[in-house]
């Protein structure tokens, strides 16, 4: 059984080992860098990356070889979906602030419970995906529609219908949007607003979901971002700490939500 608070120290463990905060997060940023391996490589060998990257460039070709355009087609393709998010999650900066000292205050679950709520997570999740395209593609779908009416028939009403290829074109626009950005969306509503566990995750799922679900069905216009931040915010506050949520992180959302609309 997999333990859902692995490597995540609680404010009595970083007490007793008499480690400072900054100092673990300093070292979960080193090894979560990426390139780490490739420089660690370098420095055994005694290579300069300018020697590497010549060395590279011997055995594989220029970069318009059609095996390196393959290449460097699929790596561009895949390359939302190779990021490991867990570990950029992990990386100190100016909005996540100090990461283990916000999980070190958040309360531990029993891991059987927890391993029982990722199973139901997978149910909110599913519910939540359905929310978020009923509302999100909505938005995008709805003007299209319209333009698309009065280009295909020079008239303008108060209602448009939406033909089927402007449904599959929302569809396919928003999972090619996740595919390739959505990582950046998942590292910072992730372990850097609060403490993530498959507990916490049903219920802010659940609750974003159920909001969003029935402003769709009473045609309220509302964020499912905005909605599942707030919910995170609210499961982040029954810790019964304010330090346990980022909230330089949750101003910047808002505040970047607010200047979008």
């Amino acid at each position: 059984m997999q333990d859902y608070y692995r490597g995540k120290a609680t404010k009595a463990d970083l007490e007793a080992a008499n480690i400072k905060p900054s100092t673990v997060t300093e070292m979960e940023g080193n090894r979560a860098d990426t390139h780490s391996d490739e420089l660690g490589i370098q420095k055994e060998a005694g290579v300069d990356s300018k020697t590497l990257e010549e060395v590279e460039r011997m055995d594989t070709g220029p970069w318009y070889y059609p095996k390196n355009l393959l290449k460097i087609v699929v790596d561009a393709a895949l390359h939302g979906v190779r990021v490991d998010v867990i570990s950029e999650q992990g990386r100190s900066s100016k909005l996540s602030g100090n990461v283990n000292d916000m999980h070190a205050r958040a309360a531990r679950f029993d891991n059987k419970t927890e391993h029982l709520y990722s199973f139901l997570q997978i149910l909110t999740a599913a519910t939540a995906s359905f929310a978020h395209g009923a509302n999100d593609v909505a938005n995008a779908t709805g003007p299209l529609a319209t333009i698309y009416l009065v280009w295909h028939s020079g008239e303008v009403n108060k209602k448009a219908p939406v033909p089927i290829w402007v449904l599959a074109y929302g569809g396919a626009a928003i999972v090619i949007g996740l595919w390739t950005y959505g990582y950046n969306i998942m590292r910072n509503l992730g372990n850097r607003l609060t403490l993530q566990s498959p507990s916490r995750g049903f219920s802010m799922e659940l609750g974003s979901a159920i909001t969003v679900v029935l402003a769709t069905r009473l045609a309220l216009p509302v964020s499912t971002t905005q909605c599942i931040v707030g919910a995170t915010m609210g499961v982040a506050l029954c810790n019964g700490d304010l330090k346990a949520l980022n909230w330089r992180m949750v101003a910047w959302w808002y505040v970047f939500q607010f200047a979008k609309s």
